[in-house]
């Protein structure tokens, strides 16, 4: 029994053993080396992963606890060691089973960036606020394009502050190409952040404008009707930003030239005449004013732009200083009916003032001859008093005579003292005293009131205004010239005395910088800005 025993307990162990070695061999299939391996340069070596680069393609290998590392000589990796890898390939990953350096390169360093800019010989990158230029060449190994917005790993030696030398730079995110287009058409509307190009007659499109949009051509700034040329990146649908605008042909608008008489002037807007109709005309900063400034009474040639009678805008106002004697002769009786209205306006105030006059003084002297009466009254009951008290004294006898200082004394009346008669006269006299002093005082006033209308100041000679411009000379002769400024208008001026550029000889259809005497439009100074050469044969 006990044999039996031991025999059973011998076949378990075998049976355990088979299972044992065949789990263990399964293992060790599925974690083995496939014997495949990679030789190349280290251009990357980051947490659990390593690339290397070949002669003709560079891998990413997967590292793990259990990939064996043999140094060589050194103790570490370093980017540019030549190593060779010994990998299998795990659900598409590359697994390293080991990592063998075969030679050791010089200790290299390494930057990681955004690419701000690219030359023949230098490549910048930007990692935050910190900016190197690398300088590169053809022995640096370079995987990937060098374009402004990928983001690279460099490999390099040196010194970051002395132009380092990029041994390799590698590619690891590329930026989306902006891919730019270019349309053409007329300016329709402007604002500071947009602009709307007319690209034919039946489709306009809005393009977005900022400080970084580069403007440039035949000016420099953008004005509706010039015709342009934009590059613009994006769907022109929704309004994308403009990167440059070239202005290829200014806009001039049509102008037209009507003659008349000035019968109306202010610093914005003027009315002329033209014998039938009258005509009125904006004028701006712009607003070329020529020989005399406008007045009532000249005549004046008008150069300007839009509709007649709407939104008409003079251009260039040119009064040569005749007059029109109709006109002006209109203003001056105008002017002699506001002074004659002030002439007869004086005396009329100066008659109302001599009625009011003269009815104050009836009215003292019928208070005076009041007075009169009553004195007179007064009188006559004194004077028969009297002839009364004589009477009765002639009656009176001796005896019965009264003493003086006696009660019965009769009180005389006080001859200094002011009767109420006295004080009434007193004040008519005064008031007819006033009243004819005022009513002398009018008539004064009236007599001396002028009568001539008062000379107009005379006009000072206008003093020398400098305009500079540019323009193209429409015509030249010896001593005039006819120039078309770039506001549109022509202007003809005198030649004498100007100052031109050493060598320079002046033609027509040149383009030029003037300066020139808007009073007495004389050339001051002229300059050559361009002059296109026929192409030779």
């Amino acid at each position: 029994m006990k044999g039996k025993t031991n025999l059973l307990i011998a076949a378990l162990i075998s049976v355990l053993l088979i299972f044992g070695m065949a789990a263990c061999g399964s293992s060790e299939t599925e974690t083995a080396n496939t014997g495949e391996s990679f030789t190349g340069s280290l251009v990357d070596a980051q947490g659990d992963r390593i690339v290397v680069r070949g002669d003709t393609e560079t891998m990413l290998f997967k590292t793990a606890d259990q990939t064996v590392y043999d140094f060589g000589e050194g103790e570490q990796l370093a980017l540019g060691d030549t190593v060779q890898v010994g990998y299998h390939e795990t659900n598409g990953t590359f697994m390293a089973d080991d990592v063998t350096v075969m030679e050791h390169s010089q200790q290299l360093l390494v930057f990681g960036g955004q690419i701000g800019k690219v030359t023949d010989d230098s490549v910048t990158v930007g990692s935050g606020s910190m900016t190197v230029s690398f300088a590169y060449d053809d022995e640096t190994k370079i995987q990937g394009e060098l374009a402004e917005g990928n983001i690279v790993t460099v490999t390099y030696d040196g010194d970051l502050s002395e132009d380092p030398h990029a041994v390799s730079v590698v590619v690891t995110q590329e930026k989306a190409v902006v891919k730019f287009k270019r349309t053409t058409g007329t300016i329709s509307e402007v604002t500071d952040k947009s602009v709307l190009i007319s690209v034919d007659s039946a489709k306009s499109y809005r393009f977005k404008i900022d400080k970084d949009t580069k403007i440039y051509g035949k000016a420099k700034d953008l004005r509706v009707g010039d015709s342009v040329g934009l590059v613009y990146a994006g769907d022109m649908g929704k309004e994308p930003l403009a990167k440059t605008i070239e202005i290829t042909k200014l806009h001039v608008d049509k102008e037209y030239v009507i003659d008349g008489t000035i019968t109306k002037a202010s610093k914005d807007q003027i009315t002329i005449t033209t014998g039938k109709n009258t005509y009125k005309f904006k004028l701006d900063k712009k607003t070329d004013i020529s020989k005399k400034d406008p007045k009532v009474g000249l005549i004046t040639t008008v150069t300007y732009t839009g509709e007649l009678g709407k939104d008409a805008v003079a251009k260039v106002i040119y009064c040569s200083g005749k007059e029109d004697p109709k006109v002006t002769a209109q203003a001056e009786k105008k002017d002699t009916t506001k002074a004659t209205d002030k002439e007869t306006k004086a005396p009329k105030k100066a008659a109302t003032k001599k009625a009011a006059t003269k009815k104050k003084e009836t009215k003292a002297s019928k208070e005076a001859t009041k007075v009169t009466e009553s004195k007179a009254t007064e009188t006559k009951a004194t004077e028969t008093q009297e002839t009364e008290t004589k009477a009765s004294e002639s009656d009176v006898t001796e005896d019965t005579e009264t003493d003086v200082t006696g009660d019965s004394q009769t009180e005389e009346p006080d001859p200094e003292e002011p009767t109420q008669a006295t004080e009434t006269v007193t004040e008519a006299t005064e008031a007819i005293t006033e009243a004819v002093t005022e009513a002398t005082e009018a008539a004064t006033e009236a007599a001396t009131e002028p009568t001539k209308e008062t000379e107009p100041p005379k006009e000072t000679e206008p003093k020398e205004e400098i305009i500079e411009a540019d323009g193209m000379i429409q015509k030249w002769e010896d001593k005039t010239t006819k120039i078309k400024i770039t506001s549109g208008s022509i202007v003809e001026l005198s030649t004498k005395g100007a100052e031109i550029a050493s060598g320079y000889f002046p033609q027509e259809n040149d383009e030029v910088r003037i300066k020139y005497d808007k009073v007495s439009m004389t050339l001051k100074d002229i300059q050559l800005v361009y002059r296109e050469v026929p192409d030779e044969e």
